[in-house]
């Protein structure tokens, strides 16, 4: 086996016109709510490390030492009740139909149930998936 650095980089983006997601406080409580490490080894078995960045090692923009959204649960529910969602909320999230991207996505649905985010998700086929957000 060869380990080399990659360009590849999974992401989440969130629709700030969204109901619940157009709040900060509920965008910084789901960073603080996803553990990336337990993400990499669900989504990749694994063969990959988490970043805190839009870019990885090596890549032009990458700062070193940028610490980014820590993993703390606690601080996660706080500024969910602070958002006025103290039991969570339902939502949906969507993502291609492939294992790439459905593994990471339910990685993600089991991190935000522990806020009491309900997480319904939609997979959907890849140019259906590009034509909703083009």
């Amino acid at each position: 086996m060869v380990d080399y650095n990659s360009n590849s980089l999974q992401f989440v983006t969130m629709n700030v016109q969204n109901e619940f997601l157009s709040n900060k406080l509920v965008r910084q409580a789901i960073n603080y709510a996803v553990n990336r490490d337990d993400i990499v080894i669900v989504a990749v078995e694994g063969n990959g490390r988490p970043t805190t960045q839009y870019c990885n090692v090596g890549t032009i923009g990458y700062v070193d030492g940028f610490e980014g959204y820590t993993y703390d649960v606690e601080k996660a529910k706080q500024l969910l009740a602070e958002a006025g969602y103290p039991n969570g909320f339902s939502m949906v999230l969507k993502t291609q139909e492939n294992a790439t991207y459905s593994k990471p996505t339910q990685a993600l649905q089991g991190e935000l149930a522990n806020l009491g985010i309900n997480a319904e998700i939609n997979m959907m086929e890849r140019g259906a998936f590009f034509s909703e957000y083009a």
